[in-house]
């Protein structure tokens, strides 16, 4: 739902570039307005989305993994990643094809691609050799740890990937669903606990703001640690925070 963080201004600046028809069909709350865009809305039957495109394309400034590329992948459909999503790195083509992240090297990925839909070519006849990791995403799941928590010093503290989504501070952690906690926004003003830590670390911290890049955010009762060291030509670098008396150590 966070158009600008996923690079939707990106995508749109080469589709105008591009002399083809395509269209972009966006999955999720917030519409994305443009002529070329058709919005969808909130969808459930991302699988069905998937083998209908006729390719999956994402541009984020920045995106850990991307567990799009897997699964549209899976369902026969390539994607076109932008060279700042991780996911690039275990993907390859004919299921993932990767570009500088600007339009006009997306521009011209386009019209390859283009070129491959009308030659027949386009679809991922063995999604099994694009994907260069052990994949099965049901599995995954099962085994994935979705929080945890401990204490240290007077404080408790609340671990999660990147927040929940729907929060309530009654609620147990137990009883939320697994989509709650995959994918949540970050912003300036995020707050969850009154009396305990939430500690994060999915969004690189210059995501909430320029000023945080390579510092680890900590407002009120929530903490994002993930400084983006992955993105260390931004700024980002490996930060660690000591939680009995929260002093923070950078490298």
């Amino acid at each position: 739902n966070n158009h600008e963080l996923k690079g939707a201004d990106l995508i749109l600046e080469a589709l105008e570039k591009h002399e083809g028809d395509f269209v972009l069909a966006v999955a999720g709350k917030k519409e994305l307005k443009h002529p070329r865009v058709l919005n969808l809305g909130f969808r459930q039957d991302m699988p069905a989305l998937y083998t209908a495109a006729d390719a999956t394309i994402l541009a984020s400034k920045y995106e850990a993994f991307g567990l799009v590329g897997p699964e549209s992948i899976s369902c026969g459909t390539p994607v076109l990643f932008a060279d700042t999503i991780g996911a690039t790195e275990v993907l390859s083509e004919p299921g993932c094809y990767r570009f500088k992240r600007n339009a006009d090297d997306l521009e011209k990925l386009l019209t390859q691609m283009s070129e491959r839909f009308h030659e027949g070519s386009l679809r991922v006849e063995i999604p099994s050799e694009c994907i260069h990791y052990p994949y099965v995403f049901d599995d995954y799941l099962d085994e994935f740890m979705l929080y945890d928590s401990c204490f240290a010093g007077d404080n408790e503290f609340v671990f999660t990937h990147s927040g929940i989504k729907n929060f309530n501070p009654d609620k147990s952690l137990d009883d939320y669903e697994i989509d709650d906690f995959l994918d949540v926004d970050i912003f300036a003003d995020t707050a969850y606990y009154n009396n305990k830590y939430m500690v994060v670390g999915h969004k690189p911290t210059f995501s909430i703001s320029a000023e945080y890049a390579g510092k680890i955010y900590k407002n009120k009762k929530f903490i994002d640690i993930d400084c983006g060291c992955y993105y260390h030509t931004a700024g980002g670098r490996l930060g660690c925070l000591r939680l009995d008396d929260f002093k923070e150590f950078y490298v």
